[in-house]
């Protein structure tokens, strides 16, 4: 997921970066017309590159957080999805139209100038347009970050039954972990602390225990992820395993100023 974010912020940026260094080529009167179109050729070309990176780092991104393709148009945040889509649609349109009937027009050296001057202003409107459609896509990504995607389950009585759990205990603690829906992806960690005679465990001042994920055997990890206090002894995390296989779970409970017992137990992620 890292990676597809990478590839696709990296793709975006030498777009509209590109567009912005177009605009400044077509707004210089000194540049001879047919070094003008053979420049926007070139990006155009290379522009082919950077959409196709676009496209499937979205998807991978789309499918890694979500899930499904039905969420497109069933949950807020698909709608916004689906938006930006068809913003960055008009650009790819746009840029078409610029490719193969305005760039030929500039650089058509048996036109008469009039009309190759005219063919040039067009060319750079439209680059403008490109560049400014690009900025409402970078809005709505602005507004997308801040949210997460819904998954709305297809059967809820079957998810909310699948889970992995598991009980570690040390120096008089016991942790009772349940991971749902325990598979690859977006999870919710569900902890209780209590004592050895099955108690509710308070802790130091309140504060949640630490929690970290790694998975086992590799050098991914650990994550770190907040707990949140759901009741007395109870707290609860929203955690993203990527990959399935054993992932280490661990615990540091601060349950005085001196003492903080780490507890570590192994879920199987499906």
């Amino acid at each position: 997921m890292l990676t597809a974010d990478l590839v696709h912020v990296t793709a975006a940026a030498l777009w509209f970066g590109g567009l912005i260094g177009l605009s400044l080529v077509l707004a210089d009167g000194g540049t001879r017309p047919e070094w003008a179109a053979r420049t926007v050729g070139a990006f155009s070309t290379a522009a082919l590159g950077t959409v196709a990176a676009l496209g499937v780092s979205a998807f991978v991104l789309w499918w890694r957080l979500s899930g499904s393709v039905s969420g497109l148009w069933h949950s807020h945040f698909g709608r916004l999805v689906l938006f930006k889509l068809l913003i960055v649609g008009v650009v790819v349109l746009v840029a078409a139209w610029n490719r193969f009937t305005l760039v030929p027009a500039v650089g058509a050296g048996a036109r008469p100038p009039t009309a190759a001057a005219d063919a040039r202003t067009r060319l750079r409107r439209a680059t403008a347009v490109e560049a400014f459609a690009l900025v409402a896509v970078i809005g709505v990504t602005a507004v997308l970050v801040t949210k997460n995607p819904e998954r709305p389950p297809a059967d809820p009585a079957a998810v909310s039954t699948a889970q992995i759990t598991a009980s570690t205990r040390a120096d008089g603690v016991v942790a009772d972990i349940a991971v749902s829906p325990g598979e690859r992806g977006i999870n919710v960690l569900g902890l209780r602390l209590s004592d050895e005679d099955g108690g509710v465990l308070e802790t130091f001042e309140g504060q949640p225990p630490e929690l970290a994920v790694t998975l086992s055997g590799t050098t991914i990890g650990p994550f770190r992820h907040t707990l949140v206090a759901t009741g007395p002894g109870e707290f609860e995390a929203t955690v993203d395993l990527p990959l399935p296989g054993t992932w280490s779970v661990s615990l540091t409970v601060r349950l005085d100023k001196f003492t903080s017992p780490v507890l570590t137990t192994e879920v199987e992620i499906k």
